[in-house]
């Protein structure tokens, strides 16, 4: 929650005058409770879309998500169950999403229906570039691709590229 780019992501999209709630997985930080390998961590995430959507100040028909390493890959997933009837997410940004953990993103986004902002560094070892950009390939016109020269899975440095990106995608889109 604390993180350089989940801060980055906040800061991006309060500029454009969205709101923005940011929240820690079970078990992390301090949150109670314990890691379920990514099941109760989708609850999360949709507990947390819940409690968005609900206030009063919010337009529960425009929540976009986005999800940052081990929260993109949550994000993706809930977003896809979403769009199977769930409650359809209409924007979804997934920052150095991991690919190659045996959790295939491009079978899971093939499920949303919605925009996707699919962001790297060219340096990110958990998420390698030539991957993202296949995975953006494969979802077609609805997935844009950014791949930053020089920023590694942690961005220090490139908060700026991440502000950015994030906060034009959900404006444009929300």
């Amino acid at each position: 929650m604390y993180s350089n780019v989940v801060l980055a992501a906040v800061e991006g999209l309060v500029s454009h005058g969205l709101a923005a709630l940011r929240f820690d997985f079970r078990g992390t930080g301090g949150s109670g409770g314990t890691h379920d390998d990514g099941k109760g961590e989708q609850d999360d995430v949709r507990a947390a879309l819940a409690h968005a959507a609900s206030l009063p100040e919010i337009d529960g028909e425009r929540v976009g998500l986005a999800g940052y390493s081990f929260g993109a890959g949550m994000a993706a997933a809930v977003a896809a169950a979403a769009g199977d009837g769930g409650g359809a997410i209409p924007a979804l940004a997934l920052i150095a999403i991991p690919l190659g953990t045996g959790r295939d993103p491009s079978q899971t986004l093939a499920a949303y229906p919605g925009p996707v902002l699919l962001m790297a560094g060219d340096l990110d070892s958990y998420c390698e570039a030539g991957a993202l950009d296949e995975l953006g390939g494969e979802l077609g016109e609805r997935a844009e691709t950014r791949i930053v020269d020089g920023a590694d899975h942690f961005w220090l440095g490139f908060e700026r590229e991440i502000s950015e990106s994030v906060g034009e995608f959900f404006a444009a889109r929300l």
